[in-house]
């Protein structure tokens, strides 16, 4: 059900995650205080949401009263759906906080803290100083979508972290995160394996000019695999729901909605692809800590590229939301890089051009999922 005061909710919070980053990447402080009000203000929203009935529908996300109802018999019951086709680490992390308590917003807090750590950790490492941050405000949209895809939400913060551990070049740590993401959800996978794409790129055995090849045997490879998955005998595709989401990629009706999904990821994908010239330009006046952070986005920018097609065949529709934060910061650097064309008198039309165009985004991006993931109407319940 679309509630508008929802909307505005929403919209409050992100645009409180947007002043937050902005005026912390602002100041030089070992205790990052705005991240720290941040977090006071995000971690309870998502901990505190209420799950439910709420005049006869569903609420606080469509997947989570079966989070919680695993939670609370994980230590007991092995018939539970979650026991049967969730992934061992999540299983483990669940089993712990339940020795301990039986109150789900415990693992809750657990859970949205280490998604709200990677976002900002993520955005500390790779956020460029005087850029501007206000795609920054659609951040609000994958942590909404967390709210039923939870797995999902912990997986992408884990290979955020991950990479985040590459860039400080901590190689064990960054092998961990990324392991530990596919044993929280295996549909990340194909982007746990990002640092051999980096490494290929680096070492230049993949140039942008054959990223496109690279696209295309992608396209091949996901209907390859699309073909084996279906045919052969795999114990995660019996009876879950991975065998439904592959065979639902054959219809056409699959191909339309998945354009709506994955619209603004082929756009902000274009966009860098385009203006790699005028991006290596803007560098050359940044430090050398700073051109490398860029060019590891660019790169991320690639590899999302590159696995559009193969999550498109596979119907991996979480794929959208793996490097949306990366997105987000080269977008906002896209819209820094265009700024200092505009003339001073023509600087505010241009910026009001730009929050016109994010909150006609927000409004669109929240209309693809809100009533199948069940996050509206929001209500607090502590």
């Amino acid at each position: 059900m679309w509630d508008w005061i929802t909307v505005l909710l929403y919209s409050v919070i992100g645009w409180s995650g947007y002043f937050c980053v902005y005026k912390q990447k602002r100041i030089k402080r070992k205790i990052k205080i705005y991240y720290v009000a941040m977090s006071f203000i995000w971690i309870p929203f998502a901990v505190f949401r209420y799950v439910g009935l709420y005049k006869n529908i569903s609420i606080g996300g469509s997947d989570a009263p079966t989070y919680i109802s695993y939670f609370q018999v994980c230590l007991t019951s092995t018939n539970h759906l979650y026991a049967l086709h969730t992934e061992a680490l999540f299983q483990i992390i669940n089993k712990i906080v339940r020795l301990f308590t039986d109150d789900y917003h415990w693992l809750f807090i657990l859970f949205y803290g280490f998604i709200f750590f990677a976002y900002v950790s993520f955005i500390q490492e790779f956020g460029i100083k005087h850029q501007n941050y206000i795609p920054i405000f659609m951040l609000i949209i994958p942590y909404i979508k967390s709210f039923s895809t939870i797995r999902t939400g912990l997986a992408i913060a884990a290979i955020l972290i991950g990479i985040v551990s590459l860039s400080k070049r901590k190689i064990l740590l960054c092998f961990f995160m990324m392991l530990s993401s596919i044993f929280i959800q295996r549909a990340s996978l194909i982007y746990a394996t990002f640092p051999v794409f980096y490494y290929l790129v680096i070492k230049e055995k993949i140039t942008q000019k054959n990223a496109i090849l690279f696209s295309i045997i992608g396209a091949f490879s996901g209907v390859i695999i699309q073909r084996v998955l279906i045919a052969g005998d795999f114990s995660f595709m019996s009876g879950g729901a991975y065998s439904k989401y592959i065979l639902q990629s054959f219809h056409l009706k699959y191909w339309i909605d998945y354009l709506k999904i994955i619209a603004e990821q082929i756009v902000v994908l274009i966009m860098v692809f385009v203006n790699n010239a005028r991006i290596k330009k803007f560098g050359e006046n940044l430090e050398m800590e700073e051109k490398r952070h860029i060019k590891i986005l660019q790169i991320l920018c690639y590899y999302d590229c590159f696995l559009l097609p193969i999550c498109a065949t596979l119907n991996i529709w979480r794929g959208v939301d793996y490097f949306f934060l990366p997105r987000l910061l080269m977008l906002g650097l896209l819209i820094t890089i265009y700024g200092k064309k505009v003339t001073y008198s023509s600087k505010r039309i241009y910026s009001i051009i730009v929050l016109i165009f994010i909150i006609m985004w927000y409004i669109l991006r929240l209309s693809t999922f809100y009533d199948k993931s069940d996050v509206m109407p929001y209500l607090f319940s502590f």
